[in-house]
Parts: C-alpha cells; sequence; structure tokens
C-alpha cells in the first residue's frame, strides 16, 4: 500500500515537474518575443502559473530526495520543513482566532527562515522573475516580484536599485525613496543610488513648485542639488565614464528648469550641447525651456531660437515616441511666433499629426493635443483648435487620479483658454 501511494506520489509529482519545465521554456520564449501572446495579460498568468508549479515541484523534489536518499529525519532539509509547517499551521490558528497581526508576523518568519546548505530557494525564483520583466521593462510586474523578495531579502543591494528604479516607473514617489534610502545605508555613495534619489527628489519638488508652493519645494530641490554633486564627483573621479557624467549634467540642468531658475538652466544645456552637440535629449530640453521662458518674459528672441532647435532635432531622430514632443513643440513654437511663413505652420501641422498618428499608447499625453490647438487657432481653423484643446483637457483630467503626472495648474490654463476661444467664437 505504501509503495503504491509512493508510486502515485513519484507520478503526479515529476508530471508538475514537467510542467514547470514547459511553463519556465514558454514563459522565456514570450518575454523574449520569440512566441507572440494574443493578449499580454496571458503573460502575467504565466509568471502566475510558473511560481505555484515552482513551490509544487521543489516540495516533491524535496519529499522525492528525502525518500530515495532515506534522508534522515533531522537532516537541514527535513529541519526546514518540519519549521515552516510548525509556523504555518501556528499562523492559520491565529488567523482563525482573528489575530491577523501575530499571523502576518508568523508568516514573515517562513520567508526568513535561514536557508543555508538548502538544495532550492524558494526567493530567487521572485528575484529571477523580477530580472526577467525588469530587462523587458514590464515595470509593474517587476515591482511585484522584487516586492515579494524584498520581504525575503530586504538587504540585497543590486534588488534594492532595481526595485527602487520600478517604484519609480510606476510613479511610487515616497516608496521608492523608502527604499534608495534604505540602499543608501548599505552604500553611502553608489552612483545609481544618488540618481535614483535626484531623480524623485526633483520631480517631488517639481510637484510642489506647480501648486504654487515654492517654499515647500525649495528643500526638495536642494537636497537633490546635492546628490547631483555628489553624482558628477564620481563621475569625474571614474576617468573616462561619460555616459554617468552626461547623465549627472543633463540631471543638474533639468534641476534648474524645474526650479525654474531658467537663466541657470539654460546656460547648464548651452554647456552640454557645446561639449556633445549629439546630445538630443540636451537640445530638446532646451528648445522646451526658451519656450517656457519665452512666454514668461514674453521674449521673442527665445522663441525664434526654440523653433531653430526643433527644426535640427527633427533631422536628428527616428523613434516617433522623440517625434511627438518634437513635433508638438515645434508646433507650439509657430503659434507664437509673431509672423509664421506658410510653410513653417505646414511642416510644424504635418510632423505633430503624423508622429501623434503613429503614437503607440494607451496613455496619452495632453501636451502634443494642446500645442496642435494653438497651430490651428493660429491659421484660423477654429473648429479644430477647439476640438484638440477639449482633448488635451481630457487627458488631463485622466490623469487625476495620480498626483505625480497630473499637472493642475496645466489643466487650469487649458480650460482657461477654451473659455476664452469659446467667448471669441460667439463674438464673431
Amino acid at each position: 500500500m505504501g509503495d503504491s501511494r509512493f508510486s502515485m506520489f513519484n507520478v503526479v509529482g515529476w508530471t508538475i515537474v514537467v510542467t514547470f519545465v514547459m511553463t519556465t521554456i514558454i514563459t522565456l520564449l514570450a518575454l523574449v518575443g520569440v512566441i507572440q501572446l494574443v493578449d499580454s495579460t496571458y503573460l502575467g498568468r504565466l509568471f502566475t502559473a510558473l511560481i505555484i508549479e515552482v513551490i509544487a515541484a521543489g516540495f516533491f523534489l524535496f519529499r522525492w530526495g528525502m525518500k530515495s536518499n532515506n534522508k534522515p529525519s533531522g537532516s537541514t532539509e527535513s529541519k526546514y520543513f518540519e519549521q515552516s509547517n510548525s509556523l504555518y499551521q501556528s499562523a492559520i490558528k491565529e488567523k482563525k482566532k482573528g489575530n491577523t497581526e501575530e499571523a502576518d508576523r508568523l508568516l514573515g518568519e517562513i520567508l526568513r527562515l535561514s536557508i543555508d546548505d538548502l538544495p532550492f530557494e524558494i526567493r530567487n525564483v521572485f528575484r529571477e522573475r523580477g530580472e526577467l520583466a525588469f530587462d523587458k521593462k514590464l515595470w509593474l510586474q517587476a515591482t511585484n516580484a522584487y516586492g515579494t523578495y524584498f520581504e525575503i531579502s530586504p538587504d540585497d543591494f543590486e534588488v534594492l536599485v532595481r526595485y527602487g528604479r520600478c517604484l519609480r516607473e510606476t510613479n511610487r514617489y515616497a516608496d521608492a525613496v523608502e527604499i534608495y534610502e534604505r540602499a543608501q545605508r548599505i552604500s553611502p555613495n553608489n552612483y545609481d543610488v544618488l540618481n535614483g534619489l535626484q531623480n524623485i527628489l526633483r520631480r517631488m519638488g517639481g510637484f510642489f513648485q506647480e501648486a504654487d508652493r515654492a517654499d515647500a519645494a525649495e528643500p526638495y530641490y536642494e537636497k537633490a542639488r546635492g546628490y547631483i554633486n555628489s553624482m558628477l564627483k564620481i563621475a569625474s573621479d571614474a576617468k573616462g565614464d561619460k555616459k554617468r557624467y552626461a547623465n549627472a549634467v543633463l540631471a543638474r540642468a533639468r534641476l534648474y528648469w524645474q526650479w525654474e531658475r531658467y537663466p541657470e538652466a539654460i546656460a547648464a544645456y548651452k554647456d552640454i550641447v557645446s561639449e556633445d552637440p549629439r546630445s538630443v535629449l540636451a537640445k530638446e530640453d532646451l528648445a522646451a525651456v526658451y519656450l517656457e521662458f519665452a512666454e514668461k518674459k514674453n521674449n521673442t528672441d527665445f522663441i525664434e531660437e526654440s523653433y531653430k532647435l526643433y527644426e535640427q532635432l527633427l533631422d536628428e531622430v527616428d523613434a516617433v515616441e522623440d517625434r511627438v514632443f518634437i513635433g508638438a513643440g515645434m508646433a507650439e513654437a509657430v503659434a507664437k511666433l509673431s509672423d509664421p511663413s506658410s510653410h513653417q505652420i505646414e511642416r510644424a501641422e504635418h510632423v505633430a499629426l503624423g508622429s501623434l498618428a503613429h503614437l503607440d499608447t494607451t496613455q496619452e499625453d495632453p501636451y502634443p493635443f494642446y500645442a496642435i490647438a494653438l497651430l490651428f487657432m493660429k491659421k484660423g481653423d477654429h473648429e479644430d483648435a477647439m476640438r484638440y484643446l477639449k482633448d488635451a483637457i481630457r487627458h488631463e483630467r485622466h490623469r487625476a487620479s495620480d498626483p505625480y503626472r497630473f499637472d493642475y495648474v496645466r489643466l487650469v490654463k487649458y480650460e482657461k483658454l477654451l473659455q476664452k476661444w469659446e467667448t471669441l467664437n460667439q463674438s464673431v
């Protein structure tokens, strides 16, 4: 009887192992793009199935190994299994009593049990899952995987840095700061950690700046500047690390831009372009800074400079995503020129609308719609101008649930402009 049970256990167990291997292969092929899944949600389901199968396969292999190798009850594997089971049963009892905090603590202890000398570590499944998703820029899946791994191994430095990046990409800035600060306690002068912190603090400062709370924004900007200065020193000391140096000087220029210290921002961007004329990011930012500063100072020279830069950039970029914002910037610049030529208007319209039409995204950015609306109004097409401005307002309102993407100041600006155009339309 015992042998038949063990035989059935072997059949079921090895079936789980084979299924696990097949699911792993399919998942990996889907991640690298060899297999195209009809629905992207299937990839998440494959990950879930993979985790369940790993756990099942792990326990089977453990039990099978115990049976086949006659492992003594006092072995490392046996002790681990007994401790895990004991903690789990205790957690279930506490849960039934309503002691949820104690149940959660006991379950957490299972995750933190010593795994020294064990042949299989379940935590590595979550780490590898995070790595696969991270490399494909599947930020939400990577965040979920790293979050589980972090609960088990909270001091794995490499994972902390990547987990922080994932939290940044999913706009969970407060959580990202906590993770980066934990990583900084392990390695105080790590460039990637400092870069992550300055990026978040700069954005958080911008959030307060846009809410007209300059005093609240100031400490974030100052702290971000301190991190950027440290990054510049690290990059300068590391001879030949041009990529990190370029990233640090660009971060400094962007800090001054968000700080609304426009003269310093313009000077910083000009220095970057002077050192590296191929820096598309610096040119694109500089063109946008010129436009923004021109609006505040009513300076037509800055508008001309902005237009020239956008013209140059169109010849230097191919990616659709890049051309969308370059085209939008050009449309806004042309709309604000005092007397644009028909050629300038036609070119800006073609680039802006063409790029927007080819953009593959489910989350539209409001700015290109606003810029195109300005261009249509400049050429006297009131109907299309109002339609695109309404689209800009609609897309901005969709962001209201995310305080780090929603721009209330910009929304008010768009709505006031719409009211002005509607009044103008009625008077004609």
